[in-house]
């Protein structure tokens, strides 16, 4: 038998756990059909000694609905030797979606995802409805695979209209949202997702839908997946769902056990006001496995730096009138900054605000700094905190901030100082049902990156802080989000599995710094985070990037859960 392709000499890293083994990889018809000591010629040879030879990584939390439209590899995730992404997460999807509602879905995602709107209205008019037709348009054209869930803001605006963001679903309603999710499952989504974040608001500043819903719809919906045996749940945790309270847990566990399927939250870390909660959290998540019912978590393996400016952010989207506030645009907005009335009023509302879920990271002047000055007259306060140039300038942080921000038409750039307990931080991380990063990557594209999680976990806590194997790290990105998500047929290097596959060198691979690039759609900005050490990455056998340029192949697949490699997890 022929090859298409032999990978030879490689150190094998095949995504079980087990110890890597020097040895050849050979591909045909986009699946591995030898591993080992393969002797079979082949049409095209890569001789890697010296690189590691992996299953692709997986990125499980991702916004990609909107960017695969005219990115068919999601820059940045494949730079990173990311083969597939799972899309659709916190109940925000581009399908079901009537014609007259499309401009309203782009709005809530230009919204919640921290994108510019003139972006995604470039994409107008779409030319499906049903959640089938949406995956038929995307697939023709994916460098990378997709598995895509189906979100409950969306579903519940295809139902319900605009009163979706106003008020809770008649009985009759959630019938019908039941009937759209059935369909969006019949044609091969991943399960369902949700969202009950409260900073998560519409185009308009109104509540994004999975927000305005009670909970009794939710574990309706949750509940439809009990009829399938396939598919999650993924939930953006809120207040009424907080992991670190008992009445949060309670909630979560009722989730799991009406849907009877695998339940996934973001994200487990380490709260300033409740250091050693996360371990409440993992004691739960493994009495619950215990009883049959598996909650999976995510969580931050980079350390997050969040940047924003007031000319478009969600950053403050906790406080009720700062979002009012920064919701318009140019001249309304600058007037409104500039009001003493209203900042004392912005001042007022973050001293009294105390709300239980968001105690677990509070946003204090002394944690933002200035990052990058847009005049000469403010580059003096780079890398200060708020209250430095304050004292510095004889004003309050807030006054600091909106005067330097007004002043320079508020395109002053800053970032929220975070700090990690790198112990505590690999202890989480390395607990069973965690799956490394919660990327959202392809949202809040001008505030953060973290595409790079996979080459910083292969360099930063392989290599250097040596607090993981290499066949540990790469089982993580692998073969662990693949079983988690009931994915058969990839996530390992063995024979029968899709292609899926990376090189690379395991002395330099690594993630670079964030770095804004001005290349979506209308030369818009976004910060991207660049690889290194990434050499190959094959998508279902194809050569999708060669040291870490695009080969315009496109032999990516939309992972259909009910057709395609999904099955009830073990």
């Amino acid at each position: 038998m022929a090859l298409d392709l032999l990978i030879k000499n490689g150190l094998v890293v095949d995504g079980t756990g087990a110890e890597p083994y020097r040895g050849n990889v050979g591909v045909k018809d986009g699946r591995i059909v030898a591993v080992g000591d393969v002797k079979e010629s082949a049409a095209k040879v890569l001789d890697v000694d010296g690189l590691a030879v992996a299953p692709g990584f997986w990125d499980v939390h991702t916004h990609y609905d909107a960017q695969l439209l005219w990115d068919p590899i999601a820059t940045s995730s494949s730079w990173h030797g990311v083969t597939t992404v799972v899309m659709g997460n916190c109940g925000l999807t581009i399908a079901p979606c009537k014609p007259q509602d499309q401009e309203y879905i782009a709005k809530m995602l230009s919204r919640v995802e921290g994108m510019d709107l003139d972006v995604l209205k470039r994409t107008l008019p779409w030319s499906w409805e049903s959640y089938g037709e949406y995956i038929d348009a995307l697939e023709p054209h994916l460098g990378i695979n997709a598995a895509i869930l189906a979100g409950h803001s969306t579903i519940r605006r295809y139902v319900m209209g605009p009163e979706s963001a106003e008020r809770t679903a008649t009985g009759a309603e959630v019938d019908e949202m039941k009937r759209a999710l059935h369909e969006c499952m019949d044609a091969g989504a991943f399960g369902f997702s949700t969202g009950r974040v409260i900073t998560h608001a519409d185009g308009d500043g109104n509540p994004v839908g999975s927000r305005v819903a009670d909970l009794s719809e939710i574990y309706a919906l949750a509940g439809v997946l009990r009829d399938f045996e396939r598919g999650y749940v993924q939930l953006a945790v809120g207040p009424d769902f907080n992991k670190y309270s008992d009445e949060g847990r309670q909630r979560l566990s009722e989730l799991a056990r009406v849907s009877q399927r695998t339940v996934c939250i973001n994200s487990i870390t380490q709260s300033r006001q409740d250091p050693s909660g996360w371990r409440d959290v993992l004691r739960w998540m493994h009495d619950l496995d215990q009883e049959g019912r598996t909650i999976i978590a995510l969580g931050n393996v980079l350390p997050r730096r969040l940047q924003f400016n007031l000319k478009f952010t969600n950053f403050f989207d906790r406080y009720a009138l700062w979002q009012k506030v920064l919701l318009p645009d140019g001249k309304e907005k600058m007037k409104l900054l500039g009001d003493p009335g209203v900042r004392s009023r912005l001042r007022r509302e973050m001293e009294e605000f105390d709300d239980p879920f968001f105690r677990q990271n509070p946003l204090t002047w002394d944690r933002i700094a200035l990052f990058r000055g847009a005049t000469e007259s403010s580059k003096r306060f780079e890398g200060k905190t708020l209250v430095e140039i304050g004292a510095a300038l004889g004003k309050d942080p807030l006054d600091a901030m909106l005067d330097i921000s007004l002043e320079e038409n508020l395109e002053t750039q800053f970032i929220q100082l975070t700090k990690q307990d790198e112990e505590v931080v690999s202890t989480i991380f390395r607990s069973p049902h965690f799956l490394l990063e919660q990327s959202d990557a392809g949202a809040h594209v001008v505030t953060e990156v973290n595409t790079g999680f996979p080459t910083h976990v292969l360099g930063y806590w392989v290599r250097e802080r040596q607090v993981m194997s290499l066949q540990e790290a790469v089982w993580r990105l692998s073969g662990l989000p693949a079983h988690e998500l009931g994915v058969t047929g990839r996530g390992e290097i063995r024979e029968g599995q899709a292609a899926d596959l990376v090189v690379f060198d395991p002395e330099s691979v690594g993630a670079g710094e964030g770095v804004f690039a001005n290349d979506l759609p209308g030369g818009h900005p976004r910060l991207v985070q660049h690889a290194k050490g990434i050499v190959y990455t094959m998508v279902n056998g194809q050569m999708t990037l060669d040291h870490g340029s695009y080969t315009g192949a496109e032999g990516g697949i939309v992972l259909r859960a009910n057709t395609n490699g999904a099955s009830a997890p073990a």
